[in-house]
């Protein structure tokens, strides 16, 4: 027989998990969550500071193949298009001087966020890395994509927002 305090405790986790409804989903068309991000200089990101641009926010992680094949071809369309476009690298891990490094390798230009706490993991519900969201030029969610995608296949995703030509990238 149980002891009374153990049968408790499972009914009030029974409680809990019954009241826990599921988070409503991020919904394309509506204004993207703020990111709870820092820069490297452990600066606070806000996504209003690229207003009027489309924004490629990509998490990753530096423990992820896929991310790091991918990057190199983010920072191509950052500096092809970067006066329309802004590729955001969010980064899920802690430690910066890892991300440095992997800046330098890489030779990256776009902006590098790190979200060691994984508040803009939970808002943009993310279930894994590499993903990616693009965001219109008024902040609001265009697409969600999830997994590594090559760099021809984000200039056909990018190509209708950016008027780009096709083969373009």
């Amino acid at each position: 027989m149980r002891p009374w305090w153990l049968k408790l405790a499972g009914l009030c986790l029974l409680l809990l998990l019954s009241a826990c409804g599921e988070a409503p989903r991020l919904q394309e068309g509506e204004t993207a969550p703020p990111l709870g991000a820092l820069t490297l200089d452990d600066q606070p990101v806000d996504l209003a500071q690229w207003r009027g641009k489309y924004v490629y926010l990509v998490f990753w992680s530096d423990s992820c193949g896929g991310c790091l094949q991918e990057l190199p071809g983010l920072d191509a369309l950052y500096r092809q298009h970067g006066d329309r476009l802004v590729v955001v690298g969010v980064n899920t891990d802690a430690d910066v001087a890892r991300i440095r490094q992997l800046q330098a390798q890489l030779e990256l230009h776009f902006p590098l966020v790190r979200d060691q706490l994984g508040i803009s993991s939970e808002r943009y519900e993310l279930q894994g890395t590499p993903s990616a969201y693009l965001l219109d030029p008024e902040g609001r969610l265009l697409r969600r994509q999830v997994g590594a995608q090559g760099h021809h296949s984000l200039a056909t995703l990018l190509q209708p927002y950016l008027s780009l030509p096709e083969g373009t990238g």
